[in-house]
């Protein structure tokens, strides 16, 4: 087989308009930048092409939508998303948990959400005794 065929071309920067010659590998064709800060600094003023540049992909109108048919731990990932961290709304610790008060994790309305320290939400569970 070989190495691939190094070829020399001269060519002008798509973001500079700098004439430079470089070698480049056939198979790939001649470059289009004369470095790689220049590509970066050239595609950070694109906008994104096609399904990227639709400014609202969230929720019913994202295409792999599912709605209520989610798994357990699927909606367990969109609580985690959807509602932001706060302390436990029973003792105040820092670190809480987001309990779904009906137990059905599909349902992240705000109003089936608390959010719970990992002790209080065991005992709202009945997973461990509650406070005497």
């Amino acid at each position: 087989m070989g190495a691939p065929q190094r070829l020399v071309g001269t060519f002008s920067c798509f973001h500079c308009g700098v004439q430079v010659t470089k070698r480049y590998r056939a198979s790939r064709g001649l470059p289009k930048f004369c470095e790689r800060a220049c590509y970066f600094k050239w595609k950070k003023g694109k906008e994104p092409a096609g399904w990227l540049a639709t400014p609202d992909r969230k929720r019913e109108a994202h295409h792999a939508w599912k709605g209520d048919s989610i798994s357990r731990v699927g909606g367990r990932k969109r609580a985690l998303k959807w509602f932001p961290a706060r302390p436990c709304e029973r003792c105040g610790a820092e670190k809480a948990e987001r309990h779904h008060k009906d137990a059905n994790t599909a349902n992240n309305e705000p109003s089936n959400i608390r959010f719970l320290c990992r002790r209080c939400h065991m005992t709202e569970d009945g997973r461990i005794p509650g406070p005497k």
